[in-house]
């Protein structure tokens, strides 16, 4: 099909051999390497020679997101280098070596774009050494007295091994790099737009190292951090050269800049502030106003869903050092965001709401007021499952980061609020869940102030267990919401148990529902491990909390018939030696935990058993 003359039958032939590598790396993935018969590596003598013949067909005038024979080739050695891994090199470099050379500009394109192709598949180790003899070329191939096509191919490889190979640049030609792809972003076109990606890419590293170890002191990025800053700023700004979204881009890079920025950067994002601020005034003005056209204000409307983005990026990466002035002016930015009329961006400042509320803490409290008002318009829009989520999140925060500081008439609307959403019959099963995992939050953050809460979120979940009991066989959306439901549950169960463990005496009305709830779904078979952890916890946790009880009562007396119940046993046992790690501790502080039970219960009844 793929020699066909006929380009849909080339389509179709490409697509095959796409989705069969997509299916050998699912199964690698998942571990299924018995049925893995590895056609990829049998077939790749045969089809990848199509492929990369595939990438000398490229029109000068084609449209980026046509596809055609040179897309679907292009797939579909990505695909092959994914599933085939380092094994991919020895059919690929023969053709790169063949044609980076060439002074047509059609086959040198074919090289590189060959090679970016396999960037993403074979390992450092497979594939460092080839880089590093290629970059230098790579670089040079972006240079303005090149073909136009081959500047944007020689781009995008660069952007692919900063995302898959970062350590490569970061190593041996960060510096050339970066001041590369500031000069092409200058440029502005279709040129600075793709050029932002190796900026973004490589913060993207620095981001999950900073994941792993916290925020660094320094960082790789740091020495070029304030000439970035500038360069993205002036691209944002300069509306003449947003034919291919160049706006848009640069500040999506410019989030990823700040969220890589080390300590000694955190002065640059202070300055940052009140040009953020100027620049969510400008753009607020052009929605506002009758004058302009609908393009312009679509425009400005998509600029101030990235500028909460930076708002966002700005808050979370100084946390702690977010001045209460800095934080004033930008709630008041965030502020003039959602007044505009007819709710044109919501989810955007919202979540940026969030974020300055866990940076500023009981600083937030003077915004609460017109906050609250916000979240609960939010909350009455069932039928919008993603704004729906985005404020529930943003009340997690908010009960996060003021505790028991929260006025009390703000607890009670949001709590009378969410019972009556989480029964309405239009909420959705996600969003149910999403309610449920929110419970948990506030009993947490509120402690003893959650105790007049308690008996109506009891009900609640007493009522969705109770729906969820009985799940015909072969009901996998119902299935896939009584697992998600059984989880967020035990997140608010644990929640509670947390934050009333001062006064546990509060629990012991409902501690026999909660034992009920783990003996009815956390002992199936059919019930996914991370449930079966939750259960685990949650027992442990109810067990921890009634360790300390110095009174007989009947709950004791049940509790110890319940953690010997055959059913009790085996569920902890299998989580005991399970593969998972996580789960194994868990069941083994669970272990411990009974143990505790067990000594103060036998203390309390004078029996040795």
């Amino acid at each position: 099909a793929i020699k066909s003359d006929e380009e849909e039958k080339r389509l179709q032939g490409f697509q095959f051999w796409t989705c069969l590598c997509e299916v050998e790396v699912e199964l690698r993935d998942e571990g299924g390497n018995d049925a893995n018969q590895r056609f990829s590596a049998q077939s790749a003598p045969r089809v990848l020679p199509l492929c990369l013949n595939a990438l000398l067909t490229q029109d000068e005038g084609r449209a980026e997101d046509e596809w055609d024979t040179f897309a679907a080739g292009g797939v579909c050695l990505q695909s092959y280098a994914q599933a085939m891994e380092g094994a991919v090199i020895q059919h690929v470099v023969p053709f790169i070596t063949a044609n980076i050379g060439e002074s047509e500009p059609r086959k040198k394109d074919a090289a590189i774009t060959a090679f970016g192709g396999i960037i993403d598949g074979p390992s450092g180790e497979h594939l460092s050494n080839f880089v590093l003899q290629a970059f230098p070329a790579l670089l040079s191939f972006t240079m303005a007295e090149n073909h136009r096509s081959v500047r944007l191919s020689s781009i995008w490889c660069i952007s692919r091994i900063a995302d898959f190979h970062s350590g490569v640049i970061f190593s041996n030609f960060l510096d050339q790099t970066v001041q590369t792809a500031a000069s092409l972003i200058q440029e502005g076109s279709i040129i600075a737009s793709k050029s932002c990606a190796i900026i973004h890419n490589l913060c993207s590293e620095l981001n999950e190292i900073e994941k792993a170890s916290g925020t660094q002191e320094t960082n790789g990025m740091s020495k070029y951090f304030e000439s970035l800053l500038q360069v993205l700023l002036a691209s944002i700004a300069n509306r003449s050269s947003d034919e291919h979204g160049l706006s848009g881009t640069a500040q999506e890079t410019l989030n990823s800049l700040l969220s890589s920025a080390a300590k000694d950067m955190f002065m640059n994002i202070h300055r940052l502030i009140p040009e953020i601020v100027t620049r969510v005034k400008y753009s607020v003005d052009i929605v506002s106003s009758s004058m302009v056209d609908a393009q312009t204000t679509q425009a400005a409307q998509m600029m101030l869903g990235l500028l909460c983005g930076t708002i966002q990026h700005i808050t979370v990466k100084l946390g702690g050092e977010l001045s209460p002035d800095e934080g004033r002016i930008l709630m008041e930015s965030v502020f003039s965001i959602l007044r505009l009329s007819g709710g044109l961006l919501q989810g955007e400042p919202i979540m940026a709401m969030g974020s300055i509320a866990t940076a500023l803490k009981t600083s937030f409290t003077p915004y609460l007021s017109e906050c609250s008002r916000h979240l609960f318009e939010c909350l009455k829009l069932i039928d919008d499952e993603h704004l729906f989520t985005l404020a529930l999140g943003t009340i997690s925060d908010i009960f996060w980061s003021l505790k028991e500081s929260l006025p009390l008439e703000f607890r009670d609307n949001l709590m009378f609020t969410l019972l009556e959403a989480i029964q309405h019959q239009d909420l959705s099963n996600h969003s149910k869940v999403q309610v449920l995992s929110c419970f948990g939050d506030v009993a947490f953050n509120l402690g003893l102030g959650f105790e007049k809460y308690l008996s109506p979120v009891m009900s609640v979940i007493d009522m969705a267990s109770a729906f969820v009991k009985n799940v015909p066989e072969g009901n996998y959306e119902l299935l896939d919401f009584r697992d998600e439901l059984v989880e967020a549950s035990c997140e608010t169960f644990t929640g509670i148990i947390q934050g009333l463990k001062e006064k546990s005496d509060v629990l012991f009305p409902h501690v026999l529902q909660i034992a009920r709830f783990i003996g009815e779904f956390g002992t199936r078979d059919d019930i996914p491990e991370k449930c079966t952890e939750q259960c685990v916890v949650v027992l442990g946790d109810i067990l921890n909390a009634l360790t300390s009880s110095k009174r007989l009562d009947n709950v004791l007396h049940e509790i110890n018939g319940f953690i010997r119940d055959q059913r009790v046993t085996s569920m902890i046992q299998k989580a005991k030696h399970c593969n998972n790690e996580g789960t194994r501790s868990s069941a083994q502080w669970t272990q411990e935990q009974i143990v505790n039970f067990l000594k103060n219960y036998m203390s309390l009844t004078g029996t040795q058993h």
